[in-house]
């Protein structure tokens, strides 16, 4: 007799349990902090879902072997996962802007977003401290088709800059990885009376463009960065050392593999 029960999609199943943990962060009785470490907790298990699940799924659509699925229904699943995500997004950016980022500000700690929002105050900080403390580490790399070929490794933050030449009046693309390494992300810049006052480094780079640029009008950026695939597959029918050789060659392959989102 059918009781009218269905499995819910694997996948799919996952996307609703990792929503719940963003929903956390909407939740106004729970302490901001908590609130800000749930949305890091959603985008992490979102990153590390695409590196392997929709990896596979694409990998599956593009031919590879699989006993689970065929192309064609992989394809519709990474379309149906990719559907859902969106949708979630737009609520993560609504959480974030409208709840989180407000009250951060009646906390006492004010989040800069853009140059425009900087304070008189703070504009002389800004630039000096991308100057002395930034702009040794940036290394722009250009991106022209057939001329330039730019790898992207995974997990890094990256900013894509667009601008025209002065002189002629071509627009060239450059990419600008983040030296979060030798930066923090968070850059503290001097309180006002008694405020906390923060910017992050890619939007401390965006108000200083120009002195990267010289030499380009209308310049325009945006932060980015990408996932792939990091799925280990081992056939457990080989040998021992035959299984080892296959890991090394996996976690090596890990940094290059295809990029998954």
């Amino acid at each position: 007799m059918d009781n009218g029960y269905r499995y819910f999609k694997r996948d799919v199943s996952w996307l609703s349990f990792n929503y719940r943990v963003l929903m956390e962060a909407d939740d106004d009785s729970l302490p901001l902090y908590e609130r800000i470490n749930f949305i890091a907790i959603y985008s992490s298990n979102l990153e590390e879902f695409y590196k392997i699940r929709v990896a596979d799924h694409k990998a599956v659509a593009a031919g590879a072997p699989s006993e689970d699925e065929t192309p064609e229904e992989a394809r519709a699943m990474v379309e149906e996962i990719a559907r859902i995500v969106n949708e979630q997004l737009e609520d993560r950016i609504r959480i974030y802007d409208k709840k989180i980022l407000p009250a951060l500000h009646r906390a006492g700690i004010r989040f800069y977003q853009c140059v425009e929002e900087v304070d008189a105050v703070h504009r002389t900080f800004v630039e000096t401290y991308f100057r002395e403390d930034v702009f040794p580490y940036l290394q722009p790399v250009p991106v022209a088709s057939g001329r330039v070929r730019t790898f992207l490794r995974s997990d890094r933050l990256y900013l894509s800059v667009r601008g025209k030449r002065l002189d002629t009046g071509e627009t060239d693309y450059f990419i600008l990885k983040l030296p979060y390494s030798k930066v923090p992300r968070f850059i503290e810049l001097p309180r006002v009376e008694g405020e906390c006052c923060l910017m992050y480094l890619e939007d401390l780079i965006k108000a200083n463009l120009s002195f990267v640029f010289p030499g380009y009008t209308g310049l325009e950026s945006y932060c980015c960065k990408i996932s792939r695939d990091a799925d280990i597959y081992v056939d457990d029918m080989e040998t021992e050392e035959n299984m080892l050789e296959q890991l090394r060659k996996k976690v090596k392959r890990r940094k290059t593999g295809a990029v998954s989102r």
